[in-house]
């Protein structure tokens, strides 16, 4: 999957495996904001830019948002996505 970095660039977007890799918030529950935001600054390299920093604290908020938001309301299965979203799907 494609993201864009900066006007008519585009990037690659990790795959799952390496999002659990570099947020590990899925396997360990960070007790507040700031041991996750340092957390990830450890595993980041020494010469990384801002907007990379910036880049990973924002799926690092997404991936916990979206975490508690199945611990709430729970989880779709494939079916039932699949069901979903057949309306927009063409084969």
């Amino acid at each position: 999957m494609l993201r864009e970095d900066g006007p008519g660039r585009l990037v690659n977007m990790p795959k799952l495996n390496e999002l659990q890799a570099w947020y590990p918030c899925q396997k360990v529950v960070m007790s507040n904001a700031k041991q996750a935001v340092e957390s990830l600054l450890n595993r980041l390299p020494d010469n990384v830019s801002v907007e990379d920093i910036q880049y990973h604290l924002y799926v690092l908020d997404k991936v916990r948002r979206g975490l508690d938001d199945a611990r709430i309301n729970g989880t779709l299965s494939q079916e039932e996505v699949e069901t979903r979203f057949s309306q927009w799907l063409t084969e």
